[in-house]
């Protein structure tokens, strides 16, 4: 009996994802040490370790310090600093926001600018997680329409009139552009996407689970809040050099890590 091919990839698929292991169920004993803490991080562990922690502790790659004020503070290969806000061991992801960030003020604009790509090629030790999306800041000489993908209205007169600590009421962000048309743009955003008296001022990473989308005109306050929650990225890859085939996968209804032969 002869099974047609796209039933016969199927069968194969399911047979190699049924014989292989979890990943993420395999042991870390060579890098295992009791966990070390900072500030509201108490449970540093594998695959993170902490400066100054035994060689043999977690991986280099997921190195965390401590500064002078007590925050753990992860370095990605860019340089840009994050503070760190949570780690999630069960489903492998860790939230961290801008340090750049100032917390007692408005002046809250990341300085690093992400999307997607930093983390599919330059930076393959991380992922984005499912909670992450791209917030991208458009500048515009006129009003878009509201017909344009993606977009929510902010009133940027309204950010630069609060205070930043610095003793000027016109140093934000967004003082530059009080005579202008600040948009965000959320998700997959595509170029053609941006009209034509727009441009991109500023591209990063948000995991805010509030709902900002339900209006379309949205208060500094609100950016405020997307900015300071900060992102969420998942360090399930480091599971894949566990596999005998070529790649891994995070599967979200059981967070297990799954080896995964491409063309199976």
């Amino acid at each position: 009996m002869t099974f047609p091919i796209e039933l016969r990839v199927l069968i194969s698929t399911v047979l190699v994802l049924i014989l292989v292991p979890p990943a993420s169920s395999l042991n870390n004993t060579d890098h295992y040490c009791p966990p070390s803490s900072c500030g509201n991080i108490p449970n540093i562990s594998y695959p993170f370790r902490l400066k100054g922690d035994p060689p043999n502790c977690g991986d280099q790659r997921y190195e965390l310090s401590c500064d002078e004020n007590n925050h753990a503070l992860l370095s990605l290969h860019d340089g840009s600093k994050y503070y760190v806000s949570q780690i999630n061991y069960n489903n492998y992801t860790i939230r961290i926001v801008d340090a750049s960030i100032q917390e007692d003020n408005y002046s809250f604009i990341p300085r690093s600018f992400l999307n997607y790509y930093n983390f599919s090629w330059s930076w393959p030790d991380w992922d984005i997680s499912l909670f992450t999306e791209v917030v991208v800041i458009v500048n515009c000489d006129k009003p878009v329409s509201w017909a344009s993908p993606f977009y929510w209205n902010t009133t940027s007169r309204n950010c630069s009139n609060i205070n930043n600590g610095y003793g000027s009421s016109s140093n934000s962000f967004f003082s530059q552009y009080s005579k202008r048309y600040i948009y965000l743009m959320v998700g997959r955003a595509n170029v053609m996407d941006v009209e034509e008296s727009c441009t991109i001022e500023q591209m990063f990473l948000a995991s805010w689970p509030g709902q900002i989308y339900a209006d379309p005109n949205i208060s500094c306050t609100d950016i405020r809040n997307v900015y300071s929650y900060g992102f969420v990225l998942s360090w399930y890859r480091i599971y894949c050099g566990s596999c005998e085939y070529d790649s891994c996968y995070f599967h979200e209804y059981d967070n297990q890590v799954y080896c995964y032969r491409w063309g199976e």
